[in-house]
């Protein structure tokens, strides 16, 4: 079958009826049956989407120490984590929290610049966010810190086109990354093995297909 989202359960999302402020994000967990949402008010909402839950809220969790919200949402791939990056920068740049013992911890520093996207490696050893200001950052999720920035030298640090998409292929080896073009990046090598200009305006988004390698 297609899982619980076949079932076309309606769900309130409070982040916009109670606040007025915009939903920014919403994904599954790696099993289907749990439902994240985060906001530009710094609220995340975990819905139940088993057979059994019916959209029913898990949490809600209101980060008051979140300024500028939440601009998106992405489960580890174990399922133990979840992640919400912010629109704060900084050392609030990705927010982490532990789903058995909803322990949150940070990754960011002060050079971090508004989190645009975010994606896990398949192996759930690193994290890799793109930024307002064009910069993409891999980050060790065993040591909590970061491993290395990236910078491209077609890109104008004046003018920084934001990073719109980043997203690891299902071995790990590789990256794709949305700007004003399409970037393939090889994570072991560090460097950029194509760019493709296709596309007359800013690349917005990029999916990688189940053989890709």
């Amino acid at each position: 079958g297609y899982g619980p989202r076949a079932r076309g359960v309606m769900l309130p999302l409070p982040n916009s009826t109670t606040t007025k402020k915009p939903v920014t994000s919403v994904c599954f967990n790696p099993t289907d049956d749990v439902l994240l949402t985060c906001g530009e008010d710094g609220l995340v909402n975990l819905y139940d989407m088993s057979s059994t839950g019916n959209g029913k809220k898990i949490v809600s969790l209101q980060e008051a120490d979140i300024k500028k919200g939440f601009t998106c949402g992405a489960f580890h791939p174990d399922g133990m984590l979840m992640a919400c990056a912010t629109a704060d920068g900084g050392v609030n740049s990705v927010r982490i929290w532990d789903l058995r013992s909803m322990k949150a911890f940070n990754l960011g520093d002060k050079d971090c610049k508004a989190v645009t996207t975010m994606s896990f490696s398949e192996n759930g050893y690193a994290l890799c966010t793109g930024s307002i200001d064009g910069v993409v950052t891999m980050w060790d999720l065993r040591r909590l810190e970061k491993l290395r920035s990236i910078t491209f030298e077609d890109s104008d640090p004046a003018r920084p086109t934001p990073v719109n998409k980043v997203a690891f292929d299902l071995s790990g080896a590789y990256l794709a990354i949305c700007t004003d073009s399409l970037k393939i990046y090889d994570v072991a090598t560090n460097s950029e093995v194509a760019t493709h200009r296709d596309h007359k305006t800013t690349v917005t988004d990029c999916v990688w297909g189940d053989s890709a390698r």
